[in-house]
């Protein structure tokens, strides 16, 4: 289990990178009461020219590797049924 990279942590790569610019992000990399939660999807308020908004892009990603190396075409579906029920 610790060889999998599957079970490895990603805070040390996801601190590198500033999600707080242009002060769109609606969550952060990581939540939780300590901040160690990783997030299950990106929400970004939408810019606007003029004013501010309450509108927003919500996305989400889902991926098998083990059921997409036996079968790419079930991986490529069940990666879009993932996504969407998260």
């Amino acid at each position: 289990l610790a060889s999998d990279l599957n079970a490895c942590s990603r805070r040390g790569l996801s601190e590198r990178f500033d999600s707080t610019i242009g002060a769109g992000t609606v969550f952060m990399p990581f939540g939780g009461e300590n901040q160690l939660t990783p997030i299950q999807a990106m929400v970004h308020r939408l810019p606007v020219k003029n004013g501010e908004t309450d509108d927003c892009s919500f996305m989400t990603w889902g991926f098998n590797p083990y059921i997409s190396e036996k079968s790419p075409y079930h991986g490529a579906y069940l990666a879009v049924v993932e996504s969407v029920s998260r």
